[in-house]
């Protein structure tokens, strides 16, 4: 049984894997100090999956070491050479020659649009031509959070200039863009699948890495 995202949201999978008498491998996406439940039952999977090194040498401390590997996000290559077409422009309207920066990031406090639109700011004045997607606002975001950003934008005059694409395929967005922004700030990103897309597409990117995970309240 194959535990994706967090243990905290997968409870009848793993519940269910042990009365069946399932293996169970947990792949752990987010790097944070994990609940007092989690780190309860961290101790049931047969594998903990983690994404980097550093997730590894974190989470030591809360479960078995023997039972952590780390592996890597990866973009399977073929799938970009073959999808690798520039048809985002054409469906949102936008001018064959419009210099698109992007951020892809689900639409919810702490992925970094706030961070973004502010940041657009300081470039447009520069670069009055250059336009700003923001993709991934729309299902499974904070609506509250997403009004209040598109009145952010209006605010700072960026009416026309940011370009809400909702949710797209990885394919569809990056062969139109010219860089790639992953400005996460306290969301606990472990390896953003973002920043990997993005360079096997060839898209340079601009990213807001932090050197350590979010703290646990008692530290």
């Amino acid at each position: 049984v194959h535990l994706n995202t967090d243990l905290s949201s997968t409870v009848a999978a793993l519940w269910a894997a042990v009365i069946t008498r399932r293996p169970i491998v947990a792949h752990i996406r987010l790097t944070r100090t994990p609940t007092v439940f989690e780190r309860l039952f961290g101790r049931l999977p047969d594998c903990l999956i983690m994404l980097t090194h550093h997730a590894r040498t974190y989470y030591q401390r809360f479960w078995p070491t023997q039972r952590i590997e780390v592996v890597y996000n990866a973009v399977d290559h073929r799938y970009v050479a073959q999808r690798a077409v520039d048809r985002l422009r054409e469906s949102l309207g936008l001018s064959p020659s419009a210099r698109l920066i992007g951020l892809v990031a689900r639409c919810v406090p702490g992925k970094g649009y706030e961070e973004f639109i502010r940041a657009a700011q300081l470039v447009h004045t520069r670069h009055p031509e250059a336009q700003f997607l923001l993709v991934g606002n729309g299902p499974g975001g904070d609506p509250a959070y997403e009004a209040s950003l598109c009145a952010l934008g209006q605010q700072l005059g960026l009416n026309g200039t940011l370009v809400w694409a909702g949710w797209r395929e990885a394919a569809e967005v990056f062969p139109s863009l010219e860089v790639a922004v992953q400005a996460t700030s306290t969301f606990p990103e472990g390896s953003s699948r973002v920043l990997i897309e993005a360079m096997a597409f060839g898209i340079p990117v601009v990213a807001n890495v932090h050197a350590r995970p979010v703290s646990d309240p008692e530290e």
